[in-house]
């Protein structure tokens, strides 16, 4: 009915089709099935290059599109009849007639065993070469029939069978866009066949599922490659956005002990910003390698050297010093000490929960690596 209706009504009262599935055309009919007697589970016939069908091979979205008796007017003829003796020609024409009828009964690889046939002896035969792409199609290889329906095209470009097929070929290779302007063309060349306007509905639905699709995939991406961007950042970013970090927290430190040393009387504010450049190195730390891994616990491994040193430092050489300085001035003395408690807490803390962290993550990171 609706194929009717195509046929008979005007462009502008013509039904619309809605709601179809993005399932792949098949150029005429389902597939075939493997013969499983045959030890390759491909047909039973000899000499027949049929491959399994592709990923676009499963389902049907149009069962009855392009018929070969639907061809255009375009189609008849024989563009090398003339350098065939009419008794061959008519051979030939025999041929082809019965691989459709094998065709149409699903024996297809007797039907492609004749249309090669016609072929090798006339390779411009343009109704053979119109079934071959039926069949390559049918057989979901695509690309060969692709290359049988740009022949077609390259010997008769007003051929509006040929557009069509090269329609269906192109939305079951998802190039909706390029297979609507493939059917628009078949129209313009014959707009009486109500086939082509199924074709047409066909893809328009496909291209509009298309379009639908693509921002949440877009969308679906982006939100995976935020949630990935830890795990898939180079080891150096990692490494330099720590060692800042904690540049970040060794100075909150010293500002600390400055301010522990300037207001004796006062010395919470000092107190709380230790507090906070210790806090601030162990979760540097622990959280940098349980996600970047061996680039923040040697980030951190470096640091907790670093400031060991200088403890040790002021240990061993400056001990003259500071007592003396402690002598001259008694209210150093709790600078002094906090001094020494924090440089001790922050070589050694961090460096701990560093590689805690390092051990805790191996699982996570190596589930990442191997998605």
């Amino acid at each position: 009915m609706h194929a009717y209706l195509f046929g008979v009504l005007d462009e502008q009262h013509r039904p619309q089709l809605f709601g179809q599935q993005q399932t792949p055309f098949t150029i005429l009919g389902s597939l075939p099935e493997p013969d499983l007697s045959s030890p390759s589970g491909t047909f039973a016939q000899t000499g027949v290059p049929m491959s399994p069908p592709g990923p676009h091979t499963s389902g049907m979205l149009l069962k009855r599109s392009l018929p070969f008796g639907a061809a255009s007017t375009a189609t008849t003829g024989n563009v090398a009849s003339s350098t065939l003796d009419p008794q061959r020609e008519q051979q030939l024409q025999q041929m082809v007639a019965q691989a459709q009828q094998m065709f149409q009964a699903q024996n297809y690889g007797e039907a492609f065993n004749l249309v090669e046939q016609v072929l090798q002896v006339s390779p411009n035969d343009l109704p053979a070469l119109i079934l071959k792409g039926q069949l390559m199609g049918t057989a979901g290889r695509y690309s060969e029939a692709q290359q049988t329906i740009e022949h077609i095209l390259q010997l008769d470009p007003d051929n509006a069978m040929g557009w069509s097929m090269r329609a269906v070929v192109l939305s079951n290779q998802g190039q909706h866009q390029q297979a609507l302007n493939a059917v628009e063309r078949s129209l313009e060349l014959d707009a009486q066949n109500p086939e082509t306007y199924v074709i047409k509905n066909n893809i328009m639905g496909s291209l509009a599922v298309a379009q639908t699709q693509t921002p949440e995939r877009a969308s679906s991406k982006l939100k995976s490659a935020r949630k990935d961007e830890p795990a898939t950042g180079s080891a150096g970013k990692a490494f330099m956005l720590g060692s800042a970090i904690s540049i970040l927290g060794l100075i909150m430190g010293l500002v600390g002990i400055g301010l522990l040393a300037i207001m004796a009387s006062i010395p919470y504010i000092g107190l709380l910003l230790l507090s906070m450049s210790i806090a601030v190195l162990c979760v540097n730390a622990a959280r940098g390698a349980f996600r970047y891994g061996i680039a923040l616990l040697i980030e951190t491994s470096i640091f907790s050297v670093l400031l060991a040193a200088i403890l040790g430092g002021l240990g061993l050489v400056g001990q003259r010093f500071l007592i003396s300085q402690i002598n001259l001035r008694p209210s150093l003395f709790m600078p002094i000490i906090a001094l020494g408690i924090w440089l001790a807490a922050a070589a050694a803390v961090p460096f701990i929960l560093a590689l805690g962290g390092f051990i805790g993550g191996l699982p996570v990171r190596m589930r990442r690596k191997k998605s």
